[in-house]
């Protein structure tokens, strides 16, 4: 059995959401500097060995020669954008379309890029 975890593009629940599950998210800039969503203060820290500080709404590009490969969207690395709830994220090819900038703050030098489709 295949599960198809695709949103529809009508979806109101988990596509597009803030984590606040209400508001919505603001719309990806693809060019220049990212939108507010992805400011470099807009981050996490796990506290362990070594603290992770990490992007809440984007994840690493796995194996593209770029960052430490944990999934973790951190300084010096190149990223998606995450603005969905759960597994699904958008499809398409990223490197498609341009990427942008987050403003640097506690995760910095951080290019994003983001699917070119969110839901079906």
């Amino acid at each position: 059995r295949i599960w198809d975890w695709r949103l529809k593009s009508t979806d109101s629940k988990l596509r597009n959401i803030n984590l606040d599950g209400v508001s919505a998210n603001p719309n990806y800039n693809n060019s220049g500097t990212c939108s507010t969503q992805l400011d470099g203060n807009k981050a996490f820290t796990i506290t362990r060995t070594v603290n992770q500080t990490f992007l809440v709404y984007a994840v690493e590009i796995i194996l593209d020669d770029i960052g430490d490969d944990d999934g973790l969207c951190e300084s010096d690395e190149a990223c998606i954008y995450s603005p969905n709830f759960g597994s699904y994220q958008g499809h398409g090819d990223f490197y498609q379309s341009s990427s942008c900038n987050i403003t640097d703050g506690s995760v910095s030098n951080v290019k994003i890029y983001a699917y070119p489709n969110n839901g079906i």
